[in-house]
């Protein structure tokens, strides 16, 4: 009898704190969700980068700190570049997405199944023609850059509470 109740004791404690940790689960998601949603529409919000993929090449992890960002009215880009260019850089040492710019044209539209598509045209860039950005709901993220000069590349990653 005794062992019993113990038996039924235990089963209980243990669906109590199964629940409660699908409760903070569903919770952390919805924190997630909201704070996404906040980014985008302030346009404040940090993409990093964590892999590479080349137009016809493939997909490379990045080890450093890569990225988009939006401050209200700045765009801040540094990101590595892989692939063909069709005209030769000033400097052969900088082959990267480097640009700031504070006149671009950004516009988002929601997905119809969760997340934003966002356009970035910088105006004052004449290498970059423009940032595609597809946001889900939680937080990735996949980045295609349209170069004048250069092959497309894409990146993935996911969008951070800015530091």
């Amino acid at each position: 009898m005794i062992r019993k109740v113990f038996l039924a004791f235990l089963f209980s404690q243990l669906f109590a704190t199964h629940l409660q940790a699908q409760d903070s689960l569903t919770n952390k998601k919805e924190k997630k969700i909201v704070s996404v949603k906040s980014q985008v529409e302030n346009k404040d919000f940090v993409f990093e980068a964590r892999y590479a993929i080349p137009f016809g090449g493939q997909m490379r992890y990045l080890t450093d700190y890569y990225s988009l960002k939006i401050v209200h009215d700045s765009l801040i880009v540094y990101l590595p570049y892989f692939g063909r260019a069709y005209t030769a850089p000033m400097d052969p040492m900088n082959i990267a997405i480097d640009i700031t710019s504070t006149n671009f044209e950004y516009t988002s539209k929601p997905l119809k199944k969760g997340g934003w598509d966002i356009t970035i045209k910088p105006k004052d860039q004449p290498g970059v023609q423009v940032f595609n950005l597809s946001v889900y709901d939680n937080g990735k993220a996949y980045l295609n850059v349209t170069n004048t000069d250069r092959d497309p590349i894409s990146y993935n990653g996911s969008l951070e509470e800015k530091k």
